[in-house]
């Protein structure tokens, strides 16, 4: 019953940085725009540009790191979500200025683009567990919300499911563990069950029966 927890896992830090420093920086990608809604201009945007790579098989990389530096990256193409192998999930950041007052943590690079397409904010960055957390995304999501400056808005772009209510939870007892008094934390779900924000971006982007165009217009 318990056997999957049992399975040692492979942990091959070389064999991440040798795939990320193959990889190349991504400009765009058909399937974020086309697949996703997620525009080329954002990802070519000072906050996510060279935050996302593409590999040989032009898959979406969103590189995550680690205390140590890059121990994974998110892996997303068409029909395909995964995590590096022989990686282990770190956290993945957009790019960070003084004087931001916003952290958004979402649960995939994926949902954190979308987020910011949904609610554009040029003073926030934004960061991805790659879902479940595991034991050692605490000390670094603490670490992030610490290194927040004054009176700065944490906010947690999460699913609106049963695990990302959990991850809410949690991550909101990690951001109030810091003592930082000053801090405002947010848990911000999108409104139907089951869904994430990626969700939310698309629908936003559909055209209703009245405006979708007429066959042979």
């Amino acid at each position: 019953l318990f056997a999957q927890d049992l399975i040692p896992v492979s942990r091959d830090r070389a064999q991440v940085l040798g795939i990320l420093a193959r990889s190349q920086p991504l400009a765009y990608h058909t399937y974020l725009e086309e697949e996703r809604h997620i525009p080329r201009s954002l990802i070519q945007s000072p906050r996510f540009v060279g935050k996302l790579r593409i590999d040989a098989r032009r898959n979406v990389l969103f590189p995550h790191a680690d205390q140590d530096g890059p121990c994974g990256y998110e892996l997303k193409n068409k029909g395909f979500t995964g995590f590096s192998p022989g990686g282990e999930k770190g956290l993945w950041f957009s790019a960070a200025n003084r004087e931001d007052t916003a952290l958004v943590i979402a649960e995939s690079g994926i949902d954190a683009l979308s987020y910011a397409c949904v609610f554009p904010d040029t003073n926030a960055r934004y960061a991805s567990i790659g879902g479940a957390m595991n034991p050692n995304q605490p000390a670094l999501i603490s670490s992030a919300i610490e290194k927040m400056g004054q009176g700065a808005s944490i906010i947690l772009a999460l699913d609106n499911d049963p695990a990302g209510r959990d991850l809410a939870v949690r991550i909101e007892a990690l951001a109030r563990a810091t003592n930082r008094d000053d801090l405002t934390i947010r848990t911000h779900l999108p409104e139907g069950e089951g869904q994430d924000w990626n969700d939310v971006l698309r629908a936003s982007r559909t055209p209703s029966p009245a405006q979708a165009p007429v066959a042979g217009l």
